[in-house]
């Protein structure tokens, strides 16, 4: 865990789910986490042996505007309740009420093209600097139709500043950045090609075998490329899985 704030950073990713059966036996079964009771009924946290990778939050109720079951991202932020208005002047939308927990506040806000995001201002989360083993987050990509519009609201919201990456599977796209550290992608894609929404990577040991595996499971292959791939879980989920490139010989 963390020690300290870090805005412009992803602190954790929190899976929404109405089917918290399905999804548990799903991530357990495929990545060895563990699940266990959180402060609320409705949450369980989510770890890699001793990493955090997030919670598990129990839905009842559905939105027609946002997916069922997906995984959303926690991003830490100066202030909660300033970047949450923030969020709204920039064309966003707050879902819900600001909550205040005892290791800081957190509020659910959606960005101008609907994708759900959560402020949160205190100082858990995912360790920074560090190599993360097979089972943990690696990167976030955030994929829509108006990469402008996106850039302008993360930029107001978080800090955010963007740079100009390159990699083999997409070619040239945005970076997000904070502090000077890369924190996430925005990638550019047609409607049809897939929604407005942030995906979550996976480090694993080996792309082709995990990929079997979630299929066994009842996963479904979206995209395959490079070292990369994505999946959706057998609740409807997308995330993405990653294996490090093999070094040069």
């Amino acid at each position: 865990m963390r020690s300290e704030k870090t805005p412009g950073s992803f602190a954790w990713f929190d899976l929404i789910t109405d089917v918290p059966a399905v999804s548990q036996s799903f991530y357990s079964r495929l990545f060895g986490w563990q699940f266990a009771q959180g402060r609320t009924d409705n949450i369980q946290l989510i770890t890699n042996g001793r990493i955090l990778v997030g919670g598990m939050v129990t839905i009842e109720d559905t939105n027609e505007q946002t997916p069922e079951t997906r995984w959303q991202p926690v991003l830490s932020v100066t202030d909660t309740a300033a970047a949450s208005t923030r969020a709204q002047t920039s064309g966003g939308q707050q879902i819900g009420s600001i909550f205040a927990g005892p290791n800081g506040t957190l509020a659910a806000v959606r960005d101008p093209g609907g994708a759900p995001v959560t402020l949160y201002d205190g100082t858990e989360g995912i360790p920074l600097g560090s190599e993360p083993p097979p089972g943990s987050w690696v990167w976030v990509d955030l994929l829509t139709p108006d990469p402008g519009a996106a850039e302008t609201f993360y930029r107001n919201v978080s800090g955010f500043e963007t740079r100009v990456g390159d990699r083999s599977d997409t070619g040239k796209f945005r970076v997000f950045t904070s502090d000077g550290k890369d924190r996430g992608g925005l990638i550019r894609v047609s409607r049809k090609q897939a929604s407005h929404m942030w995906l979550p990577y996976v480090l694993v040991e080996n792309l082709g075998d995990t990929i079997d595996m979630a299929t066994k499971l009842g996963a479904r292959l979206a995209v395959r490329g490079g070292d990369l791939a994505i999946l959706i879980d057998p609740a409807g989920a997308a995330f993405g899985i990653a294996q490090r490139p093999a070094a040069p010989k």
